[in-house]
């Protein structure tokens, strides 16, 4: 099986389309996102410039345009933080108290981290996540 594309909307944006869709998630999820047919979806020349698809059964979505796939995401912080990137950061404002203890502060246990892939053929049919695309 595959992604399940169910276009709601579409919008003439001129020389682009706007795409309004609900995208529902198989049994077998597979390592490296679902392919997203975006000539079903409603962009007659194959090309998408943008998705953006909303948090859904908590997971979060990353369309990647080179293979024209959704990958899903657990948002746990669990993957590495990319070099690039940096460590995150936390501010004390002035005259605050900065707090330095695990033992002030015991229920600080989260990771930094960015969000990891869901594991190859994960069941993730009960999943619809809404997207917003604009292409051509």
């Amino acid at each position: 099986m595959s992604l399940t594309q169910t276009p709601i909307r579409r919008m003439n944006l001129g020389s682009e389309y706007g795409v309004v869709a609900d995208f529902t998630f198989d049994s077998t999820y597979p390592t490296g996102g679902e392919p997203v047919d975006l000539v079903a979806l409603g962009f007659p020349n194959d090309s998408c410039d943008f998705m953006i698809a909303a948090p859904a059964g908590g997971l979060i979505f990353e369309y990647v345009r080179s293979t024209k796939k959704l990958i899903a995401k657990y948002p746990t912080g669990g993957g590495a933080v990319p070099a690039a990137l940096g460590a995150p950061t936390v501010a004390v404002p002035a005259g605050a108290t900065q707090v330095t203890s695990s033992a002030a502060q015991p229920n600080l246990t989260e990771t930094a981290g960015i969000g990891v892939e869901v594991a190859n053929a994960t069941n993730l049919s009960t999943i619809t996540t809404q997207i917003f695309a604009i292409g051509r």
